[in-house]
């Protein structure tokens, strides 16, 4: 089993020059590095190129997005009904998929939109800490009445995307923010239109999990309404108020993860992902309390 790091922790505890954060992550046990945005820009392409004469790599897949990004995310747009700012986030992707390419990595990992924000019925709320006036049932209500429309939108964008990045696949995230178009049912409907198309989804355990306290998603029904399409895992953990804690420390069930883990048809690729305020002194207790459950 594959096991990175995440590159926003990398970004804040490596060295800055590339083969010395090839050796860094490397003697912290991990096998390389998850591509996506960071506090500190990280090179890829020179970071790959430098490590080139050792046993490091780039885990196969891209997130488009940095770890804490709410509203500013590339990805927001993929559902709106305006066709610009769908075009904007198209391009936005494509832009994504050609670094993806260009680095060697074959999924591109993104969150299928958000709900409309236009009609201010309710603000965008970060659900690792929603805040005593956050009402899930007012949400449920919004969710419910333009779920459909704003689903058949991003599956559209999806086959266009995936009919202009054929040799790609797109993985589908769960979100920190309360207006992240997908939930576990519209995940299944998604994967479900989308079932000739390379779209999977990527479980992000720390996330689901805060989902699951803010909104009473069940962690399970994400990983089932995937089942047979999920491409990876990023394994941090949860607890109120906190994400991507060190795996083992909060709600995150993962004797469920290891079990889908397990069960999956491909050697999915498993990514640490941690907050940059846990500190090194940690990353020992993860890689043990993850050997006991074969992740």
């Amino acid at each position: 089993m594959k096991r990175y790091l995440g590159a926003a922790f990398a970004a804040v505890h490596g060295p800055r020059e590339p083969e010395r954060l090839a050796v860094w992550v490397l003697e912290a046990g991990f096998r390389g590095l998850q591509p996506r945005p960071a506090s500190r820009p990280l090179d890829f392409a020179a970071l790959r190129h430098a490590a080139r004469e050792l046993p490091f790599e780039l885990a196969p897949a891209l997130d488009v997005a940095a770890r804490t990004a709410l509203a500013d995310r590339p990805d927001r747009d993929l559902a709106s009904r305006h066709s610009g700012r769908r075009a904007a986030a198209v391009a936005a992707l494509l832009e994504a998929a050609d670094r993806a390419a260009a680095l060697g990595v074959d999924c591109v990992v993104l969150e299928p939109g958000t709900l409309p924000v236009d009609n201010r019925e309710l603000e965008p709320v970060d659900l690792v800490r929603p805040g005593d006036g956050f009402d899930p049932a007012a949400l449920q209500r919004l969710r419910e009445r333009v779920r459909d429309v704003h689903l058949e939108i991003v599956c559209r964008t999806l086959w266009e995307l995936c009919r202009a990045r054929p040799e790609l696949h797109f993985c589908l995230s769960a979100g920190r923010s309360s207006l992240a178009l997908a939930d576990p049912l519209g995940l299944e409907l998604v994967l479900g239109d989308l079932a000739g198309r390379k779209v999977a989804y990527w479980h992000d355990a720390a996330v689901v999990a805060c989902r699951e306290q803010a909104l009473g998603e069940a962690q399970g029904a994400w990983l089932d309404a995937a089942a047979g399409r999920i491409a990876g895992f990023s394994l941090g953990d949860s607890a109120p108020g906190e994400l991507h804690l060190p795996p083992g420390s909060g709600l995150v069930d993962f004797a469920l993860v290891a079990d889908y883990v397990a069960r999956s048809a491909r050697r999915c690729p498993l990514v640490v992902e941690l907050d940059p305020a846990v500190s090194p002194a940690e990353l020992r207790g993860c890689h043990a309390f993850l050997d006991k459950l074969g992740l």
